[in-house]
This record gives structure tokens, C-alpha cells and sequence, in this order.
């Protein structure tokens, strides 16, 4: 029995144990100083996220705040860096990566100039030769209408503004106004676009005839008195010869 049990301490004496990388950083950002992370060790920043440099406030984040000062700590592979640490960009300098040199697109100065400089003033932004590595470029601008903007980012038209449609009306995003529903409207009505109701379609009327709204139709201007034998016909708005035949 002792034998078996000083067999499994020497086994378990030889058994190395690993800590998994993600215990070397906090859940709450912060990091060095005294800032401990799971593993008992100072914190460092996760490499791989979205913040992977420690500021000197102890704070993980990516501005050029945590990661290009003099107290910054950058958790990051040195190799893996699109950019460089002297600012050049451009085809003549080689980032770590071994690619052409780029900008920080999350630092201040994001802009690639035609002389080869990172930086964010109109001289690195807005020139012929000059790179913005914030925004992905578009393979192609469309020309947007009126209502809508170029979204740079997503490269696409967006609506300037969204209003509120009526219930007889749904928003068009490609028009960026409010479309009616389909209706189909009574002969001698139109759909009025405006307000997605059928209105009367206005015509022109013949001699003593005048235009009604409320039942849109052409209507005798006025009634005249007929002699002995005559009626006032409504279509014709004058007395005609002949007696009305009642059905």
C-alpha cells in the first residue's frame, strides 16, 4: 500500500502544470501596477482584443494613449504590426509585419501622406497620393438622390433623414420618402401621393356645367323653368321637348 501511494507522488511530482494565457488579464481593463491579474501576476492586456496596451494610468485600451508613449505597454506581437513606431508608411517602408507600412487607423495619426508620413492634418488625408486607413475604400461612389448621403464606411446611399409614414404609407429607403401602400381608386379619382388618399380628378366641364368636388362629376351650373311640355334635362342643363319617363 505505501508503495502505491509513493508511485503515484512521484508521478504527480513530474506533472507539469500550464496556466492558460486568457488568466494573465482582467475583466475590468486594468492592468500593471498593482493590479493583479488570475494568475497572480501583474495584468497585462489581452493581445489579441480590441484594447491589447496598458496606459501608464494602468488602463488597457489601444488609443496612441496606451500604446505609443513612453510608459505605454503594447501587449501585441512585434511582428504582427501593420505600422511602425517612426511614422513612415508607404511602399519603401516595411511595417513589422513585413508588409508595406500602414497607419495606426486607431491612433491619431491615421492619414498616410504622398511624401510617406503618418499623420491627420489635410496634407495626409485629402491629397491625390494620400491614404485614409480608417475608412475601407469603396470600389465604387454612387450618385445619391436628394434625401440620402454617401455612408463612406458601409459604401452605400443612407437616407438623411427617416420620417414617421402614415398608416396608408411604408418608408422607401431607396427614395427616402414615405411611398403609399397600394389603392386602387373609383373612375375619375387619383391617388394624391401626399396623403395616400383618392381625390377627385378635376376636369373640364362643358358650357353650363360646373365641376363638383363632393361627387366629382359635372354638374348643371343652374336650373331653369320650363315652359308647357319641357323638362330640365341634367344632361344637357337646358329644357328639352318631351315628358320624363318614370320607371
Amino acid at each position: 500500500m505505501m508503495t502505491n501511494i509513493l508511485f503515484l507522488l512521484l508521478i504527480c511530482g513530474n506533472v507539469k502544470y500550464t496556466v492558460c494565457s486568457c488568466d494573465a488579464w482582467r475583466d475590468d481593463g486594468r492592468c500593471g501596477g498593482d493590479f493583479l491579474a488570475p494568475n497572480g501576476e501583474v495584468a497585462q492586456c489581452d493581445p489579441e482584443g480590441i484594447n491589447p496596451c496598458c496606459s501608464p494610468y494602468n488602463w488597457c485600451g489601444h488609443s496612441e494613449a496606451h500604446c505609443d508613449c513612453d510608459d505605454c505597454t503594447d501587449y501585441r506581437e512585434p511582428g504582427n504590426l501593420a505600422w511602425r513606431d517612426d511614422y513612415r508608411c508607404g511602399g519603401n517602408f516595411i511595417a513589422p509585419n513585413g508588409e508595406p507600412a500602414q497607419c495606426n487607423p486607431e491612433g491619431s495619426n491615421y492619414c498616410c501622406s504622398s511624401h510617406s508620413w503618418c499623420g491627420s492634418t489635410a496634407k495626409h488625408c485629402d491629397c491625390d497620393g494620400c491614404i485614409d486607413y480608417r475608412i475601407t475604400p469603396c470600389t465604387t461612389v454612387a450618385t445619391c438622390n436628394p434625401r440620402a448621403v454617401w455612408n463612406e464606411t458601409a459604401c452605400k446611399c443612407e437616407c438623411e433623414n427617416v420620417e414617421r409614414c402614415n398608416s396608408r404609407a411604408v418608408w422607401n429607403e431607396d427614395t427616402c420618402k414615405c411611398d403609399c401602400r397600394p389603392l386602387q381608386c373609383l373612375p375619375g379619382y387619383k391617388l394624391n401621393p401626399t396623403t395616400c388618399h383618392c381625390k377627385c380628378k378635376k376636369k373640364t366641364c362643358p358650357a353650363g356645367f360646373v365641376f363638383d368636388k363632393s361627387c366629382c362629376k359635372c354638374k348643371c351650373r343652374r336650373f331653369s323653368e320650363c315652359g308647357a311640355g319641357q323638362y330640365f334635362s341634367k344632361e344637357t342643363c337646358q329644357c328639352e321637348t318631351g315628358f320624363i319617363t318614370v320607371s
